[in-house]
Order: structure tokens, then C-alpha cells, then sequence
């Protein structure tokens, strides 16, 4: 009983989660372009504006996390007996290293890129994790320590919390992304 009282309580979380990580790179996007300078109003503003257009993404997101989790404990069972689930061991490591880039780049590619289609999202989101690489594994190395941290030292996660890498990472891709942006107007 107590397991459903927990997985009640993380769905509003699951489905909140993504807009939420989407309206605050929005806002810090707008305060670093000096479009805006409030915070509550444009995050809420931001929230609405990108909640139903994040919300399939969330709820694939959940998906994807379920079945590669799945897949990811049944290779690791059975990697050392035969070669082929060594083989399907490595090919979910390298699916899960894929999905964890392009999710970097998904709340970029969704704030600069206002118009696109679900799909077209997925595509550029993929294609920005591999046109500047390493760009993309520095971004990716501060989400992955950014979540560590929060997890061993408990104060990281209360005084500083996501916003200061979520800061770093627009900082870090402000300019690539208005240069590309601008130009497909």
C-alpha cells in the first residue's frame, strides 16, 4: 500500500517536472538576452506557455526510462553467460548515453525553436547532441555532477539546486543557439 501512496504522488511530479525545467531555461534565456527581469510572472507565464507542449514529452520520457531501465537490469543479469546479451548490454549503455544528451539539448532546442513539430523537436534535439560534441559532453557533465552533487551533499541542493547549472548551461549555449535560431526565422 505504501508503494502506491509513493507512485500517486510522483505522477504529478513526472507530469511537472519537464515544463518546469523548460520554463526555467525560458526565463534564464529571457533575462540573459535582457528581454525580461521578473522571475515568478515569466516562469509561470513560461509554464503555461510550454505545459502542454512538454507534457507528451514527459510522459515519453517515463516511458523510455521504464523500458531502458528494464532492458538495462535484464542485460546486466545476464551479460557474463553469453555473448549476445554482452553484446545487448552495450548496445542499451549506448542507448542510454544517446537519450541522456539529446535530453539535454530537448529544453534548448524547444525554447529557441518555437513552431516545430513533435517529431522535428526529437530531430534537432539529436542533431544538436552531435554537432558540437563536445559542447555537448561539457553540458552533459554538469547536469550528470549537478545530480550527484545534490544526491552526496544535501546543502548543494538547497542552496544553489538546479538553477545554477540550468544558468551555466545557457550561458554555455546562448550563443550557438540564437546564431542558428536567427537564421531559420
Amino acid at each position: 500500500m505504501e508503494n502506491l501512496y509513493k507512485t500517486l504522488l510522483l505522477i504529478p511530479t513526472a507530469v511537472t517536472f519537464f515544463p518546469a525545467l523548460v520554463s526555467v531555461f525560458s526565463v534564464i534565456r529571457d533575462y540573459e538576452t535582457i528581454k525580461s527581469t521578473g522571475v515568478l510572472k515569466e516562469f509561470f507565464g513560461a509554464f503555461k506557455k510550454y505545459y502542454f507542449k512538454t507534457l507528451i514529452f514527459s510522459i515519453l520520457i517515463i516511458i523510455a526510462f521504464i523500458l531502458v531501465s528494464n532492458s538495462y537490469s535484464f542485460f546486466y543479469a545476464l551479460k557474463e553467460t553469453e555473448l549476445v546479451y554482452m553484446l545487448g548490454y552495450i548496445i542499451v549503455l549506448s542507448l542510454i548515453l544517446v537519450l541522456i544528451i539529446m535530453l539535454v539539448h530537448l529544453p534548448l532546442v524547444i525554447i529557441y525553436f518555437d513552431d516545430l513539430s513533435f517529431i522535428h523537436y526529437l530531430k534537432l534535439s539529436f542533431i544538436f547532441a552531435f554537432k558540437d560534441l563536445w559542447l555537448t559532453l561539457l553540458v552533459t557533465a554538469l547536469v550528470v555532477g549537478s545530480i550527484i552533487l545534490s544526491f552526496i551533499f544535501y546543502p548543494y541542493l538547497l542552496i544553489i539546486g538546479f538553477s545554477f547549472t540550468a544558468y551555466l548551461i545557457v550561458k554555455l549555449t546562448l550563443r550557438k543557439y540564437i546564431k542558428i535560431s536567427e537564421r531559420n526565422k
